[in-house]
């Protein structure tokens, strides 16, 4: 799995063909790539963020449950330190190794879905929601500075994965559960091909 189409980009059958179940994969319907339409240009960029953070070709095109949308308005959890995550990136499909972003130029700020948490201020997404994101690996977790207290705090989603958009300037953590459960992004954030920066 490697390219998610979220809730909201209309699947056009003529563009992507039928719908093939997967069993072997741990969320989402496999789906061919499109070959014309409006989608072609979303999943392309999604393929070349792909190809740039991992140094290899993408295999597959993964819808997720439809019911999984990007939250557009946002509860704004405090400023993102650091993030890790296990990636076969740069090595053959299933060699993972394990990988820790620390944020060194500071402004990425995590938000999660609005309503996530009582205290935190509710806005917009500040960057645009994307068609398709691309898979960069397995969520080993996150340290976050919360606005409510100045605390750090430390957070391990269990059994989800990290996401980026298309442009590199977002993050996005999945849980194949509860959908889109939290997304980074502001400052120097950009997903390039030696690795997370900013």
């Amino acid at each position: 799995m490697i390219l998610v189409i979220p809730e909201g980009m209309q699947l056009d059958p003529r563009d992507l063909g039928d719908v093939v179940p997967n069993s072997r994969l741990p969320f989402g319907r496999e789906v061919p790539q499109p070959n014309t339409g409006g989608n072609v240009e979303h999943v392309n960029a999604a393929m070349d963020r792909f190809h740039t953070f991992h140094k290899k070709e993408p295999r597959r095109l993964v819808e997720i449950d439809p019911r999984h949308a990007i939250a557009t308005r946002v509860d704004r959890i405090g400023d993102l330190l650091s993030i890790a995550y296990r990636s076969d990136k740069w090595y053959a499909d299933g060699k993972d190794v394990d990988y820790r972003h620390v944020i060194e130029q500071g402004g990425q700020t995590l938000y999660e879905p609005k309503g996530s948490q009582r205290w935190a201020e509710q806005t917009k997404l500040p960057v645009e929601v994307p068609k398709v994101v691309t898979l960069l690996g397995k969520s080993l977790g996150l340290f976050v500075k919360r606005e409510d207290d100045g605390l750090v705090y430390e957070s391990n989603p269990k059994n989800s994965y990290l996401f980026c958009s298309p442009s590199g300037d977002m993050l996005l953590l999945y849980s194949p559960n509860d959908g889109f459960i939290a997304m980074a992004c502001g400052g120097h954030l950009s997903v390039k091909e030696h690795g997370i920066d900013g």
